[in-house]
């Protein structure tokens, strides 16, 4: 089972539908934090995704929507282009099922002994639009931004009941597109609140085993699902130093309909709180520090044991650092680090075999140049340093099943924005 991806908007509703169905076709992000992106844009990608409190560009109004008052009127528009390298190599040993008749009982090798050495080096694309329209009382945001992602496509299925079935339980794709509507408004004693509407949009096919170790009706083909959410946030800029903060409800989503047999629960996306400082020594240096945490454990189609019908992850905490030095008046370089433990437990690992979002530790570099007075270009370079889990096999059936079972993931991803003020 997998999760997804997003991208980013302009002007009127008309041009905004049609660049987001665009994007969405060409669209695939790969995930780094569990299922989400590290950061949107170049910008953010170049501090690791750090920066709640130092608004740069208009994916600000997705990251933390009070910020957006201390940014001009603009419109941005970027592309992540991610190398992922995903491995698996199925293991385990022959299990009882047992049918609630004793004589009914029978032996089942769970995963797919001949499924050997399993590879998938898919790229994947994640567009970004974003629009900031400062008001004489606030500032509006509006964006269609890819923030979540996961496209796997094994050549072999990680079960015997896939592989005798027509070689299914081999691919996942989820892929989704967040729309915020942000406003913020700044008070007379310097401190901003802002609020967005997040609209969601997903589309998911896969032909993942259900429960009943039989592929899923869906078989690979594609089905949608509507959604929504909210943010609020926080903001308040001093002369070296700057705080933010942001919540981020879940966004309840519709059922896939044609996936129901597989999803028992709604494929929700969790609640998330992000809190940070910007510290500026001197005038061209800044360095800020976030943390955020992303409630994995409140979606029971996320959490809950697979024999459960989840997937079995937990909560994750994960720490960011990022600093940014103004070189001269074209050039700005950035760099971040951050580092959030895998939300895949090791009696887990069978079951995320189609969803390897286990990337820990991400290091990235980036820098920006300025096209003329009101135009930029930036780049951003990321990389997740390989991670690899194993499954203990102390969990339910499927991590008894797949007791052994190895996944990794390690990925390069190079991001290119374009800024245009106005």
């Amino acid at each position: 089972m997998p999760i997804a991806t997003s991208i980013a908007l302009p002007r009127t509703p008309r041009t905004a539908a049609a660049i987001a169905v665009g994007l969405l076709v060409c669209a695939v992000a790969s995930a780094t934090n569990g299922d989400e992106l590290l950061g949107i844009g170049a910008i953010q990608r170049g501090t690791a995704g750090a920066g709640v409190a130092s608004p740069q560009d208009a994916t600000w109004s997705f990251l933390n929507p009070a910020s957006i008052v201390d940014l001009d009127r603009r419109i941005d528009v970027g592309l992540d282009v991610i190398f992922p390298r995903r491995t698996a190599k199925p293991e385990g040993p022959r299990l009882v099922i047992n049918l609630q008749a004793p004589n009914d009982d029978f032996l089942v090798s769970l995963a797919n002994p001949n499924a050997g050495h399993l590879e998938d080096r898919r790229l994947s694309l994640s567009p970004a639009l974003g629009l900031i329209w400062p008001l004489e009382c606030g500032a509006l945001g509006f964006g269609v931004f890819g923030v979540e992602g996961n496209n796997v496509r094994y050549a072999r299925s990680r079960t015997l009941p896939g592989l005798q079935s027509g070689n299914k339980d081999r691919r996942a794709q989820l892929e989704t597109i967040k729309l915020p509507l942000s406003y913020a408004h700044r008070f007379d004693n310097g401190w901003a609140v802002g609020g967005a509407l997040v609209g969601v949009y997903s589309r998911l096919r896969t032909d993942s085993l259900t429960l009943e170790l039989t592929p899923t009706e869906g078989d690979f083909k594609w089905d949608t699902s509507i959604g929504w959410g909210f943010k609020l946030g926080v903001y308040r800029r001093w002369d070296r130093w700057s705080f933010g903060a942001v919540y981020s409800s879940r966004q309840w989503k519709s059922k896939f309909g044609k996936y129901e047999d597989m999803l028992i629960y709604h494929l929700d996306h969790p609640q998330q709180f992000q809190i940070g400082l910007a510290y500026r020594p001197r005038p061209r240096f800044e360095f800020v520090a976030d943390y955020k945490f992303i409630d994995w454990s409140g979606v029971s189609q996320i959490s809950r044991d697979t024999v459960r019908g989840g997937l079995g992850w937990n909560d994750q905490h994960i720490f960011k650092l990022g600093a940014t030095w103004n070189a001269s008046r074209l050039w700005t370089f950035r760099a971040g680090v951050s580092h959030g433990d895998s939300p895949v437990p090791s009696d887990a690992v069978f079951s995320s075999v189609l969803f390897p979002g286990i990337s820990e530790t991400h290091l990235t570099l980036g820098a920006g140049y300025r096209i003329s007075k009101r135009s930029d270009l930036n780049l951003a370079l990321m990389h997740a340093l390989k991670n690899t889990e194993t499954d203990s096999g102390t969990g339910d059936l499927f991590s008894v099943g797949g007791r052994g079972t190895e996944i990794s993931l390690e990925q390069t991803a190079v991001t290119l924005q374009y800024s245009f003020r106005f």
